[in-house]
């Protein structure tokens, strides 16, 4: 992938070149013809020290196009910082685990049998099914519950006779 960016922007940059030695061309006007005359005098320029300027000249920094993109990234780019967040991030994120699984044993390691003392409801119906004072009806409900195939044809039954849902 790197040397498809490399090449893409080696090509850009050939096309800039040629665009802009083709606007120099257009925008350059014809040579005048000046008329012969003697040369001048050349002029002697007087400047004083205070108003001279000391210019050095610029690093020139590397084409981009001459170095990989890996290469640019690791020269302009500090990493280091990056490198010592993600050496912290495991560990945050084992501390984050070990968190979160402490709160579920906390919210779900309990005996279900001991959150009420209270006899609800079932308790009472419960003896009567089981015991022999069963009515006819709930007798071949339980019979008929008990066969695989009964037990079919059953859930067939209640898909045929459920009201159509279309949401």
């Amino acid at each position: 992938m790197a040397r498809d960016i490399e090449e893409f922007l080696r090509r850009a940059a050939e096309r800039r070149k040629q665009q802009g030695q083709k606007k120099q061309q257009a925008a350059a006007p014809p040579p005048r013809k000046r008329p012969a005359t003697p040369p001048a005098q050349p002029r002697r320029l007087v400047i004083a020290d205070d108003e001279v300027e000391v210019v050095r000249p610029r690093l020139v920094e590397k084409d981009m196009r001459d170095e990989s993109v890996a290469a640019h990234v690791q020269r302009h780019i500090n990493t280091s910082e990056i490198a010592d967040h993600v050496t912290h991030l495991s560990d945050r994120i084992e501390q984050t685990d070990e968190r979160l699984e402490a709160r579920l044993h906390k919210k779900f390691d309990h005996r279900v049998g001991t959150l009420d003392s209270k006899p609800s409801v079932q308790d009472d119906v419960v003896p009567v099914v089981k015991g022999e004072h069963i009515s006819g009806l709930a007798k071949d409900l339980v019979e008929m519950l008990n066969s695989p195939k009964n037990v079919r044809q059953a859930i067939l039954i209640a898909e045929v006779l459920k009201r159509p849902d279309f949401d």
